[in-house]
């Protein structure tokens, strides 16, 4: 009930604002109160569709503000033409009726044959610069709407129009406009209760009438001051089921309806419908964000094209949309039931006042409203003889339109300079200028086409390929064998894409649908659990407690009995595309653990599906390659982040380029409300705790680094699960040979005991220890020897700019533009790991400088291998 009384308190005032700027011409004035009624019915028709074809059953739709400026424009030429042609009053509102209705209708079949082709994507291709333009010239036309309210005059798009308020009357009038624009900011800006814009909506005109009858004044006596509006002659003897005398139909074909002056309209009539389609689909797009489902947006924009056509044939054709914020104001309060929606059919019809970036403000009850009582008010205010204009003071009505106005202007010509680059800022701003020097039409189309050669000479000096998916395993980090064989099991929860070129409007449709289509291939072939994307497990880091004085004889042997369970090497290898292959490939595991040394079969197969559901998936987009990307480009990555968050996929990003202040991406993503943070956890060599996974989106300047960032998490799901003991701090020389051999002789049937080993193996061996950033080996330098790590971590550097790795070589003949953005590539190895082993064996120099990790102490294990009968050989 509550909910129907803010609604309604705001609905009514607003609804006779809308008409008043769709009929803004003069010649409108004298018919303005029977003209709002009609207002009224459409958007309790667009409402009552949108109940009975959405598939939100919290979505409100009416008529919407987009589409006003369009409806105002052809009314008022269409008047234009019959006043010239001679056409009497009665045909000539027939005429404009026919005209705004079969523009409505038509815009609703266009809408119609778009969602059946599915061709909606096409619809969003209008730049986002052009679009701001528009709406600063909406935001514009609003506000002078409101203050001609006020103050009686025609404030027009000439500027020159504005000279008429310099005198005492008009400013007089004008005050209190301003003061309720005031209120109604501060309101909105300081207080989160819904009782608090309903209360000054009912306090201003309260406080006008106290005024009025304190000073002694009646209402006839502000009538005749211009301070309310005077009753039209007809206002008394309104009758609801003769509003369509309105049409002064009498044959058929009509032939008072004056043809004539609707073909000149079509112009504004396919602008409308872009405008209009453009509008629904950003609509839709921002319910997606905040919505638990996926959205269909070709079936919405076809159920917004059926609504528009259903007002066409009722004769009260105004263009209407789902307005987003009420949409998510319902979802937000729990309404999941479509009675809400036949409520709202009959009091939400002027809530346009949250569509334009305004906070949106949740009640305290969260119960469904199935009261019919507020559409029972709007039907009643629909067939009452009785007109609002008559009784409420002409500020009010100013003031509220005037505020739409203002906060629209504010948006999109003040914000939007730091949302867009400079240049599309400047496209805005030519767009606004064109569209109130030259005419909508005009001037969008002006602006379209400065925004395709904008982007034309952007794309001019790049190349633009389609991305491909990227290997998507790290060489950042060298670990032990076991921790290398568990992380196979994870392999294909991380998806890396790499995106080249310049990402501009039109393709980042096509890029965010493909990344989308990988994300639900991802979901397909892989067990997940459908919760919220953030794991359950927290992320052990290397250098977690399991160290050598903890974990003794019984730390080896649950090492063991783990590594006996797991799968065979070659299971290991394949793809799982399911929970149940993965448990198939434990079943047929060799070597199985002897009875009481391990988890029975059973155990084992249970912890392996719990850690692959519980485990995190990640999708990684590089940005290395892109060369800049345009606002609505960086837009389109805001929803993509929360749809993969709905499917429980976190989004990493990495390589952002900012380079120049033209391109910075970083910059321009954050701009659009994508949440970029770059965990703490690597940004030093080895940390202690790492970052769990929040609602904003992880960056790192290399793909190896958000590699490891998503191993360490896949570890620590192994280790919460019992697939593998969490990292060492320190190994002793038997847990160095046990953590990278265990696995194979588990898979080959050898016995082994590993202290007898590290006991034969120590007479070849000597301990060395390194300070922090003490060099172990560096490039060109002799390869006698292997080095094993007790503790702490060695960082190797890779100079593929140098010709020092042969694997990149390539990359020299590459063009500038494609060069590597980092020539350097650093590898670390932790505990247990071996280091030098592939230029020992391959006998030749050394390829990369290697040093202890800052702030770590570290103890090595030195192999001399050449002491040993046959060297090399013998070792192999």
């Amino acid at each position: 009930m509550f909910a129907g009384l803010v609604d309604c308190t705001i609905a009514l005032p607003l609804q006779t604002s809308f008409a008043a700027i769709i009929f803004r011409d003069p010649y409108f004035h004298p018919l303005l109160g029977s003209l709002v009624k009609l207002v009224f019915l459409s958007s309790a028709l667009h409402q009552l569709t949108v109940v009975a074809c959405s598939s939100m059953p919290y979505a409100v739709g009416q008529v919407q503000d987009v589409g006003l400026i369009f409806l105002s424009a052809i009314a008022s030429a269409v008047v234009q033409q019959c006043s010239a042609a001679g056409v009497t009053p009665e045909n000539t509102t027939a005429t404009v009726l026919t005209a705004v209705t079969a523009a409505t209708g038509v815009v609703g079949i266009l809408l119609v044959c778009t969602g059946v082709l599915k061709l909606a994507r096409l619809v969003q291709y209008v730049p986002l610069p052009v679009m701001g333009g528009y709406l600063c010239f909406v935001g514009y036309f609003v506000l002078g709407s409101g203050v001609s309210l006020a103050t009686g005059l025609q404030v027009g798009s000439g500027l020159q129009s504005w000279a008429q308020l310099a005198n005492t009357d008009a400013l007089l009038k004008l005050a209190p406009a301003l003061v309720l624009v005031a209120l109604i900011s501060l309101v909105m800006a300081r207080t989160r209760s819904p009782f608090a814009l309903p209360t000054l909506l009912v306090a201003a005109p309260a406080a006008f009438y106290a005024v009025l009858f304190a000073t002694g004044h009646s209402l006839e006596d502000a009538r005749e001051a211009g301070w309310v509006g005077k009753p039209q002659p007809g206002d008394s003897e309104w009758r609801f089921w003769r509003a369509w005398a309105l049409y002064n139909i009498h044959d058929f074909p009509p032939s008072n309806i004056y043809w004539a002056a609707l073909p000149g309209q079509l112009y504004k009539l396919l602008t409308l419908f872009f405008i209009v389609a453009f509008g629904s689909s950003m609509d839709i797009a921002a319910i997606q964000a905040d919505a638990s489902h996926e959205l269909d947006f070709n079936s919405e924009l076809m159920n917004i094209g059926v609504s528009n056509l259903a007002t066409a044939a009722a004769g009260v054709g105004f263009t209407g949309s789902y307005i987003f914020s009420q949409s998510l104001f319902m979802r937000r309060m729990g309404v999941e039931s479509r009675v809400m929606g036949v409520t709202l059919a009959g009091k939400n019809k002027g809530t346009v006042t949250f569509t334009n970036g305004c906070r949106l403000m949740p009640l305290r009850s969260r119960r469904p409203c199935s009261h019919p009582w507020p559409a029972a008010v709007f039907l009643a205010m629909f067939a009452a003889p009785a007109n609002l204009l008559a009784f409420l003071p002409k500020f009010y009505f100013g003031g509220l339109t005037a505020w739409i106005g203002q906060d629209i202007l504010k948006d999109w010509l003040l914000l939007a300079s730091r949302r867009v680059s400079a240049v599309e800022y400047a496209l805005l701003l030519t767009t606004f200028a064109l569209v109130m020097g030259a005419g909508l039409e005009v001037g969008i189309g002006v602006g379209i086409l400065l925004a395709a050669l904008h982007f034309a000479y952007s794309y001019s000096r790049v190349t633009l390929t389609a991305f491909t998916v990227v290997p998507s395993r790290s060489g950042a980090a060298v670990r032990t064998f076991d921790q290398r064989t568990v992380l196979n099991l994870f392999a294909d929860r991380i998806t890396a894409v790499s995106l080249t070129g310049y990402v501009f409007f039109g393709s980042s449709l096509n890029v965010m649908e493909t990344v989308m289509a990988i994300a639900r291939s991802t979901l397909s072939s892989q067990p997940h659990t459908p919760a919220a994307p953030v794991p359950a497990t927290q992320p052990v880091a290397v250098g977690e407690q399991w160290g050598a004085g903890s974990e003794g004889q019984h730390g080896q042997a649950a090492r063991s009995a783990s590594l006996r369970s797991m799968p065979s090497s070659g299971a290991l290898r394949r793809t799982h595309e399911t929970a149940q292959q993965v448990l198939d490939s434990a079943r047929q595991a060799p070597g199985a653990a002897a009875e009481g040394a391990a988890p029975s079969c059973d155990a084992r197969q249970g912890q392996l599906a719990a850690a692959l559901a519980d485990s995190p998936r990640f999708l990684i987009l590089d940005f290395r390659r892109v060369q800049g990307l345009d606002a609505t480009a960086a837009r389109s990555f805001v929803a993509l982040h929360n749809r993969l968050q709905h499917m429980g996929i976190q989004l990493i990003v990495t390589h952002l380029p900012a380079r120049h202040a033209a391109t910075n991406v970083r910059a321009r993503l954050a701009a659009q409300g994508l949440v970029l943070h770059q965990p703490q956890s690597l940004a030093s060599s080895c940390a202690e705790q790492l970052d769990e996974p929040d609602s904003g989106v992880p960056w790192f300047s290399t793909m190896d680094a958000a590699c490891q960032y998503c191993e360490e998490h896949f570890l620590s799901a192994a280790v919460a699960h019992g697939l593998c003991p969490p990292p060492a701090r320190r190994m002793t020389l038997a847990q160095v040979l046990q953590a990278n051999l265990e696995l194979p002789r588990c898979v080959l049937g050898d016995v082994l005991d590993y202290q007898m080993a590290a006991a034969l193996l120590q007479r070849f061996t000597s301990k060395e220890e390194l300070r922090a950033g003490q060099t172990l080996f560096t490039v060109g330098s002799p390869a006698d020897d292997i080095w094993l790590l007790e503790s702490g971590c060695i960082t190797c550097c890779v100079n593929f700019a140098a010709g020092a790795a042969s694997s990149p070589a390539h990359l020299a003949g590459l063009p500038p533009h494609l060069q590597p953005a980092l020539p350097k590539r650093v590898v670390k190895y932790g505990v247990g790991s071996i280091v030098g082993d592939l230029d020992f064996f391959l006998q030749r120099p050394r390829r990369r400088d290697c040093a202890a990790c800052p702030g770590l102490l570290l103890l090595l294990l030195l192999l001399l291998l050449l002491a040993l009968p046959g060297g090399r050989d013998a070792v192999a």
